[in-house]
């Protein structure tokens, strides 16, 4: 496992055993990727969460739920 950190209070979490990445803004996991299957939350927050949303992809369509988001994050068990 490895953490990275992108900007301020933006970090991602690397796992080359699993190849997926989850990121971080602050504490609290937006977005993830495993192999080449991406999925990202909606933004629930203020302004700084939407930088990190965009700097990992800027396209608000692809964005699921936080409910979906969370679902499919415990699925994938990472």
């Amino acid at each position: 496992m490895r953490l990275e950190k992108i900007k301020n209070n933006f970090h991602s979490v690397e796992n080359g055993s699993k190849e997926s990445i989850v990121y971080f803004s602050y504490e609290t996991p937006i977005a993830f990727a495993i192999g080449s299957k991406m999925v990202i939350r909606v933004n629930d927050w203020k302004q700084t969460t939407g930088k990190h949303l965009n700097w990992i992809n800027d396209d608000k369509s692809l964005r699921i739920s936080g409910e979906e988001f969370e679902k499919q994050l415990l699925e994938a068990n990472l």
